[in-house]
């Protein structure tokens, strides 16, 4: 059993959050101070507008709330950070983010197969309950190339990180952050992959924390986001990885 982190030398790890969000920063430094994995919190554009010196530009669309913009701006940040770091790789983690069992092991086993992916990739850790193709289950390939859905915690090289930044100097960010990173990295030739399990799990989305983004979670009990999360989970998840275990691999 994976008992202590050994990549300190390779990966900066930052968490994105808010000044003010005492819960999840508790959460955040509970977690990772037990895995051994040193990180720092990205703080800078709690307030885009406020602090709109040398962040990226948004277009004037409706669906933007101020905190859509703000995590956006987070995301590109820590790019920023990491590019002037001198690592080898960056982890982001949004601060709803929950480590699964064994995430050790299997982040372990993740990080000895980067070494078989394209100079320039982005490695999703998350999407726990997220729909996935059955090519994913059915592929004999450690990692499965698939367009990020959520970006609750996701893993890149510096080459991304080169190829994406440059394309926040001549253009506007016109959706969310999830949207975001794959929209750029479409634009740009970043190629997504995911393995086969999530290591992640967000924490919002069951009601473990109050969702800044869909404030209406907070009206429904936790007992229901959570039966609602896990459905999906064994819908989107679990019932497809055993239809592609009866249909066989490819």
């Amino acid at each position: 059993m994976h008992s202590l982190w050994t990549h300190a030398k390779d990966i900066i790890v930052l968490v994105l959050s808010v000044r003010s969000f005492g819960g999840r920063h508790q959460s955040v430094c509970q977690q990772l101070s037990s895995l051994g994995i040193p990180f720092e919190f990205v703080f800078r554009f709690d307030n885009p507008d406020a602090e709109a010196k040398n962040t990226i530009s948004f277009k004037p669309v409706e669906n933007m709330k101020a905190t859509d913009r703000s995590i956006a701006s987070k995301h590109v940040e820590a790019w920023r950070i990491a590019q002037r770091s001198g690592y080898r790789y960056l982890l982001v983690l949004e601060d709803d983010f929950v480590v699964r069992p064994n995430f050790l092991s299997e982040f372990d086993a993740v990080y000895r197969k980067l070494i078989e992916l394209p100079s320039g990739h982005l490695v999703n850790l998350g999407g726990a309950n997220s729909k996935v193709p059955f090519g994913l289950y059915q592929s004999d390939s450690f990692f499965y190339p698939h367009w990020m859905e959520t970006c609750e915690g996701y893993l890149c090289d510096m080459s991304a990180l080169g190829k994406l930044l440059p394309w926040f100097d001549d253009n506007l960010v016109d959706r969310p952050s999830d949207h975001m990173i794959r929209k750029v990295s479409q634009d740009v030739g970043v190629q997504h992959y995911w393995p086969k399990e999530a290591l992640l799990e967000q924490g919002s989305l069951y009601g473990l924390f109050q969702s800044e983004l869909d404030p209406s979670r907070s009206k429904t009990a936790q007992f229901w986001l959570q039966l609602i999360y896990e459905s999906k989970k064994f819908r989107r998840r679990t019932l497809r990885k055993w239809f592609a275990a009866i249909l066989g691999r490819r």
